[in-house]
C-alpha cells in the first residue's frame, strides 16, 4: 500500500471541482491551486512551492496549458499527472521523475455529478510507482482502472467525440425540428433511452434502423424536403450515405 493522503489539484474548472468534492468525501486532504486575481502570490510561485508538500499533483487545466503548468511545478517525489483525454503523456515536463495520466472517461461538465463508481479511469504512467499509485487511488474511490497508452487514448477520445459529443448535437437538431412543429422533445426520450439500453446487448451495426438502412428513398426524399436549414440537411445527407455504405453488403 502506497502512502497517499495529501492531494493537490491545480485548476478549479468543472473537472477540478468534481475531483475536489469526491476526493474530500473519501477523506483525502485536498489542496487547490488556482490563478488568483489581484495582488497575491503569483501562480508560478505557488506551483514552485509544491515540492515536498503533497503526495500527488493532479493538473486540471485546459489542454493547451498542461505543458506550461507542469514546468512551473517544483521538483519533488510526488507524481505529477493530468486528466486530459487528448494530451499525450510526454507533454508533462520530464523534470518530474514520476508522471502519469488519470483520465476519467465521463462528461464532468458543470451541473453534472456522476457517481465515481460509474466512471472508467484510463491510466498511463512513466513508471510502475506512479501506475500503482493511480490504480490504488482509483480503486479506493470505487471506480474501475484501465491501462491505456497515449495512442490508444487518442483513439478513445475520438470515439467518445463521435459517440457522445456528435450524438448530443444530433439531439439538439432533432429538438429544433420538433420545436418548429410544436412538438415536445419528451416524446423522443423513450426511443433514445431504449437505444442506449441496448448497447450492452448488441453490436451497434445490428441496432441500425430507419429509412437509410432500408433504402427507403421515398421517405428520405420527403425528409430532405422538410429540412429548411442547410447545415442540418447536409448532416442528414452525409449520415444517410454513411449508413448505406456501411450496410451495403447486408442489403
Amino acid at each position: 500500500m502506497i502512502a497517499l493522503q495529501n492531494i493537490t489539484i491545480i485548476g478549479n474548472g468543472s473537472v477540478g471541482q468534481y475531483l475536489q468534492r469526491n476526493l474530500s468525501l473519501h477523506n483525502y486532504d485536498i489542496k487547490v491551486v488556482t490563478r488568483d486575481r489581484g495582488p497575491s502570490k503569483s501562480f508560478q510561485e505557488k506551483l514552485a512551492s509544491l515540492k515536498g508538500t503533497t503526495d500527488l499533483i493532479v493538473i486540471c487545466v485546459s489542454d493547451q496549458a498542461i505543458a506550461e503548468v507542469s514546468t512551473f511545478i517544483g521538483v519533488g517525489n510526488a507524481p505529477v499527472v493530468h486528466v486530459s483525454g487528448a494530451t499525450p503523456l510526454h507533454h508533462l515536463s520530464d523534470k518530474h521523475a514520476h508522471r502519469g495520466i488519470w483520465y476519467p472517461l465521463m462528461s464532468l461538465a458543470a451541473g453534472t455529478n456522476p457517481t465515481f463508481t460509474s466512471i472508467p479511469f484510463c491510466l498511463e504512467a512513466t513508471d510502475e510507482f506512479t501506475m500503482q499509485l493511480l490504480k490504488q487511488l482509483t480503486r479506493a474511490m470505487g471506480a474501475t482502472a484501465y491501462e491505456v497508452d497515449s495512442e490508444q487514448r487518442k483513439v478513445l477520445h475520438l470515439a467518445a467525440v463521435l459517440a457522445q459529443n456528435f450524438s448530443n448535437h444530433l439531439y439538439e437538431l432533432a429538438y429544433l425540428e420538433m420545436a418548429k412543429a410544436g412538438l415536445d422533445f419528451e416524446l423522443l426520450k423513450p426511443l433514445l433511452l431504449q437505444s442506449v439500453s441496448r448497447l450492452g446487448k448488441d453490436h451497434p451495426a445490428k441496432m441500425q434502423t430507419g429509412p437509410a438502412v432500408r433504402k427507403d428513398q421515398n421517405t428520405i426524399h420527403q425528409h430532405q424536403k422538410m429540412i429548411s436549414n442547410q447545415d442540418t440537411l447536409e448532416i442528414y445527407n452525409i449520415m444517410t450515405q454513411s449508413i448505406q455504405k456501411r450496410h451495403d453488403k447486408e442489403l
